[in-house]
């Protein structure tokens, strides 16, 4: 593949956020740690704080915009330039070592976006999780896996809306809650890279690249068309003759004489042919592998696996989307693994077996 050039990454993304498979939203999780995250008990446990001459309010709303029951209202009059300016936040008791999802639900008054970010209260107030996530009048749900708690302690978990748009967001939902031990066992079994495969943490980790002209946009689609949860949603409005000028990729960490498996449900707004390619990730792109699919209007589930890695490096896995037209996609519960080791085959002559009607084979 030749090389091109390419959009910047998304700012919808920042730091150490590791949602990674479906399989891990909800299943396997122990005891909430955060208290009063539906809001039922007021403003109990939550504190909004506002800096250089940030002005915001913060009320309970009664009105279901989210779920039943009431939601946090922040009003935000008067931004500056730095997100934790208008901070609304509550402490949690975090464990060493074990790793947390922190969920929530939200939705504002217009287009915009809010910050989470996860932080020890105790000086010098070490950051654990700090995301950007997009906003608008759709009501979205989210997700995000922390990464092992450096100490035990509080911790902080806040909404940051400095750098807001003025308006209204509403909040509901909050949960902090430990990992299992199953639900870490399969954390190490997912490549080191490769997160959020069911787009519960938005976009984060996904790139959408294009190349010569063509127009396509990535974005998060709440609506439930592969069970629970957010999918991704790629639009094309623009295409050319070449499947490779859209991408949908990831980029992750592979070992010498290694194969990976990705499983993963698509569908598309006509019955049309996508290919997903393993490749050398930029500037290079050269195609490892390249398999060609047939999707529909209905979701149709697929596997793909890479050839062995011929050394320690990275990987990319692309979803190449153009060559088709006109056409929307949708992309969800994306599983990226590494394939077991085969059994090894014994030494010397295996038995003859018999099937059912007698015949040796």
């Amino acid at each position: 593949m030749r090389r091109s050039t390419s959009n910047r990454r998304s700012l919808l993304t920042i730091l150490l956020v590791l949602g990674v498979g479906a399989w891990l939203t909800r299943p396997g999780t122990c005891d909430e740690a955060l208290k009063n995250g539906d809001f039922s008990g007021g403003r109990a446990g939550w504190e909004l704080a506002a800096a250089h001459g940030a002005l915001a309010g913060f009320t309970v709303d009664p009105t279901p915009r989210l779920r039943d029951g009431n939601c946090a209202k922040l009003t935000v009059t008067r931004p500056t330039f730095t997100g934790w300016q208008i901070a609304l936040h509550s402490e949690v008791n975090l464990e060493r070592g074990k790793r947390y999802r922190v969920a929530f639900h939200t939705v504002a008054e217009k287009q915009g976006h809010l910050e989470l970010c996860v932080r020890a209260v105790r000086a010098p107030c070490r950051v654990l999780q700090l995301a950007r996530i997009a906003v608008d009048e759709t009501p979205r749900s989210y997700s995000f896996l922390t990464p092992p708690v450096p100490e035990d302690g509080p911790m902080r978990v806040g909404f940051w809306f400095g750098n807001s748009p003025k308006g209204a967001y509403w909040l509901d939902g909050v949960l902090v809650e430990e990992l299992s031990a199953e639900g870490t066992a399969r954390l190490e079994r997912v490549p080191k890279g490769f997160e959020n495969g069911d787009f519960n943490a938005g976009v984060t980790g996904w790139e959408l690249r294009t190349h010569r002209g063509v127009v396509a946009q990535l974005s998060v689609d709440p609506t439930p068309r592969f069970g629970d949860g957010n999918c991704g949603k790629v639009t094309v409005t623009k295409s050319t003759d070449t499947s490779w000028h859209i991408q949908l990729m990831q980029i992750f960490t592979v070992k010498k004489g290694k194969r990976y498996a990705a499983t993963f449900s698509a569908m598309a707004d006509r019955p049309v042919a996508i290919r997903v390619a393993y490749q050398v990730p930029p500037p290079d792109n050269e195609a490892l592998s390249t398999t060609k699919l047939n999707i529909s209007t209905e979701p149709t589930t697929c596997t793909v696996t890479s050839p062995k890695a011929k050394r320690d490096s990275d990987m990319k896995l692309a979803f190449h989307l153009s060559a088709v037209g006109e056409h929307t996609f949708w992309i969800d519960k994306v599983i990226l693994e590494q394939l077991p080791e085969p059994a090894p085959q014994q030494d010397g002559p295996q038995p003859r077996t018999k099937d059912t009607a007698g015949q040796a084979q």
